[in-house]
């Protein structure tokens, strides 16, 4: 059995294998090769309505559990003129070996009775010098194991604005490579 004690050491960052393409292809992701880990992706964002007022160019971070050694991010993106969305075609790649500090981190977020232990974050940032948070939304992967299926690439999520309404949407994926 591959059992977590719940007094061992804070868990290590998660070592990064960053595998990054310029065009996604949905539903065409193949990262086995790359071995265990957490395949991200992240395609479009969508505004529900008109876009926030200002915001010319987004940037989306990435937070795995708040365990990422360095920041997982999309490109700078300047939104499209007509109707404000942007296209990323970002994937990228996190290796999670089987017991490794990662592997535990993970597997202890997922046993632990508080949830929102396991959500990954996928924040969306204007890029301006005064520009800061725009929107939040979330991928639960305690919740992605329960169903027993990842989240195919291009999948919405409602992204939540600084004054907690649903703003839009950003289209995802997360696969769970063994």
């Amino acid at each position: 059995e591959n059992a977590v004690s719940s007094s061992a050491a804070p868990p290590l960052p998660i070592p990064l294998l960053i595998a990054t393409r310029s065009q996604a292809v949905p539903g065409e992701l193949d990262f086995k090769s790359l071995g265990a880990g957490i395949a991200i992706s992240v395609s479009k964002l969508q505004w529900k309505g008109m876009k926030p007022y200002g915001v010319r160019e987004v940037v989306v971070e990435i937070d795995v559990m708040a365990a990422s050694e360095s920041q997982l991010s999309t490109d700078r993106t300047i939104l499209d003129d007509v109707d404000g969305s942007a296209d990323f075609n970002y994937v990228s790649h996190l290796a999670v070996p089987q017991q490794s500090p990662a592997w535990t981190m993970i597997a202890h977020a997922l046993r632990t009775p508080e949830r929102g232990n396991s959500d990954i974050f996928f924040t969306v940032h204007d890029t301006q010098p005064d520009g800061g948070l725009v929107a939040e939304g979330f991928v639960n992967l305690e919740s992605l194991l329960e169903s027993g299926k990842d989240l195919a690439d291009g999948t919405p999520i409602d992204l939540i604005g600084t004054k907690g309404t649903v703003i839009g949407s950003l289209r995802v994926g997360v696969q769970a490579i063994s």
